[in-house]
């Protein structure tokens, strides 16, 4: 088991112990918040129940004053209503008993007067319910109490018959009867949420409850339903508390919470600083230095004695035994490369040359001994080429007269006789200032494009053309051949393989442009200031 592993379980240990006291503490701490929620909310509900009643009172007080007034009696027997009566003993009840109407209502539920504050538009003022039900509801009880709807908005609505002051009796005929409203709205709400010290909201029956975004441990919600005169609720009464009580309990159970997991952590910390310091931190730089390839984060460890010291310096010795790996991984490339676009082209176009020579030595001796010596200078080009890869050096590290001589030249030779129209369109000044190595490089693969143009393309013309850009250097083989789709590329050849990687090493970009039967482009661009 490595040291890793070891100490992984032990930290895994120790925080699960941890975990397990946390566990315990929180389990004891919510049932005990459990049982003060309980308490509280049932003394909440029972003060929610004695407010309702208190604040109903003056509505209740109001119906069994004035319906066994004598006044009221009289004024009901005395036929049209008296708007000054209803001025100056009805009109001021609405603001003492905070109610916002009144109706006086003849035994068979005639309306005889309507009370609303003063100067109240029509519209505002709530509609009186059904005469017919409200008359049956208080011939059967001889009291109402029930809530309603009206106007988007909710009343409460308290009744009873006008009787003389004897009280009212089934056997006793009633007067008329008298009903006050008082209106649920904003207000209202707002004073009885001060009363309670809560916050209030009436919402549909069904509907999800209010202050979604305050629910928490030490908040709880009461719900009362507003019913109507058939028992069915019209609205619910909402009451959301936030229970100071809960909340300090709640505080003070995150502050143990907190100083138990403060221990443990400094703890655990403890524990494992010295470990990481030994241990961990030089595996950790070790892990580093080999994830990044270099020796970098292992300069401290290098100058230490101990085993760590000892394995930082077999990662460095590691480390320089790979650059050396890579380094001629990358010359057997480079020369794989070389070799393919110089030399192996060189000697496809030394045959294509013979073949020509073969057909054109009979007619015309002249221009096939010409071939011939053309044929066998470049072949002894290819052969110094061999000496020089043998020797590390470049093929084309020699400096020709010019890039656009040296291109003519080994189109020309490239062609082998064939009938093919070879033009170039080099820019004078990009030509002095090519470096031999970019030079090099671009011989290559004008090389490798012309063999496989001649070769695969059946083409007529090849065109060669180095420009210049902003910034750029533009070099372009074109030619009018059978062309191909870029998209379907043989797996079998090196040529465009060593295209991208000759672009990826002068840090410039490749663009094959080509269509079945339109010929073909090959282009490359680069970085002007790459040309050192």
């Amino acid at each position: 088991m490595t040291l890793k592993i070891r100490f992984t379980i032990l930290l895994g240990i120790l925080c699960a112990g941890l975990g397990l006291g946390l566990f315990v503490l929180h389990h004891y701490e919510e049932r005990e918040t459990r049982l003060i929620l309980e308490k509280v909310r049932s003394q909440r509900s029972e003060l929610l129940d004695r407010i309702n009643v208190l604040l109903g009172e003056p509505l209740e007080q109001f119906v069994a004053e004035y319906a066994q007034w004598t006044e009221m009696v009289d004024f009901v027997e005395a036929g049209p209503a008296d708007p000054a009566w209803v001025k100056i003993n009805l009109q001021p009840a609405l603001e003492n008993y905070q109610a916002q109407v009144i109706w006086v209502l003849k035994p068979n539920g005639e309306l005889i007067t309507r009370v609303d504050p003063e100067g109240a538009p029509d519209h505002q003022v709530p509609r009186l319910p059904d005469p017919a039900s409200l008359v049956a509801q208080l011939e059967r009880s001889g009291e109402i109490h029930y809530f309603y709807e009206a106007n988007d908005e909710v009343y409460e609505l308290w009744g009873g018959p006008i009787v003389t002051s004897e009280g009212w009796t089934e056997t006793a005929p009633a007067h008329g009867y008298l009903i006050i409203g008082r209106a649920w709205n904003r207000s209202f709400l707002d004073k009885f949420a001060k009363l309670l010290g809560c916050q209030i909201n009436l919402h549909a029956p069904g509907d999800e409850p209010d202050f979604p975004d305050q629910a928490g441990a030490s908040t709880f919600h009461l719900m009362r339903e507003l019913k109507d005169m058939r028992g069915q609720p019209v609205r619910i009464l909402d009451v959301f508390y936030i229970s100071p009580e809960l909340q300090q309990v709640s505080e003070s159970d995150r502050w143990e919470a907190m100083i138990f997991l403060i221990y443990g952590v400094l703890a655990i910390g403890t524990s494992m600083f010295f470990a990481q310091l030994w241990v961990l931190q030089p595996l950790k730089l070790i892990s580093k230095s080999l994830t990044l390839s270099d020796t970098g984060p292992l300069e401290h460890l290098l100058r230490e004695k101990s085993e760590m010291g000892r394995v930082a310096n077999l990662v460095k010795t590691a480390f320089q035994n790979r650059v050396d790996l890579r380094e001629a991984l990358d010359e057997r490339a480079r020369l794989g490369r070389d070799l393919h676009d110089g030399v192996i082209q060189t000697l496809y176009a030394s045959g294509m040359s013979l073949a020509g020579i073969q057909a054109t030595m009979r007619q015309n001796p002249a221009e096939a001994e010409q071939l011939i010596d053309q044929t066998r200078r470049e072949l002894n080009a290819t052969i110094r080429d061999v000496r020089n890869f043998i020797t590390g050096l470049e093929p084309e590290s020699m400096d020709p007269p010019s890039f656009a001589k040296a291109v003519q030249v080994l189109l020309d030779f490239m062609k082998g006789g064939a009938e093919i129209e070879c033009t170039t369109a080099i820019d004078e000044q990009v030509d002095e200032l090519l470096s031999l190595d970019t030079r090099a490089q671009f011989l290559q693969i004008v090389r490798e494009a012309a063999s496989n143009a001649f070769r695969h393309s059946s083409c007529t013309t090849l065109h060669v053309a180095l420009s210049h850009r902003p910034n750029v250097i533009l070099l372009e083989i074109t030619d009018n051949g059978c062309g191909f789709d870029p998209a379907n590329l043989p797996t079998s050849g090196r040529g465009l393989d060593n295209f991208s990687e000759r672009a990826e090493a002068m840090h410039g970009k490749l663009d094959i442009i080509s269509r079945i039967g339109q010929g073909a482009t090959i282009r490359f661009e680069i970085p002007a200031d790459s040309n050192a």
